[in-house]
């Protein structure tokens, strides 16, 4: 479950530019909770990067918009 989370989390983040966690939860049908701590671990493997533009949103690390 966490693996195929993961892949589906990866996949939608190249297609856009950046994202929330609750647009990446309701675009994939998930739990927020559940995604917040798929993009936590994605983070602490240095996969994706976080931006704080007024408001929290996430990245695949070094992906320009």
């Amino acid at each position: 479950m966490a693996e195929d989370l993961k892949e589906r989390i990866l996949s939608y983040l190249n297609g856009v530019s950046k994202a929330k966690t609750r647009d990446i939860a309701d675009a994939l049908g998930e739990k927020k909770k559940d995604v917040d701590k798929i993009v936590r671990d994605l983070g602490n493997e240095d996969i994706i990067e976080f931006l704080y533009l007024g408001t929290s949103y996430v990245r695949i690390k070094g992906k320009e918009d």
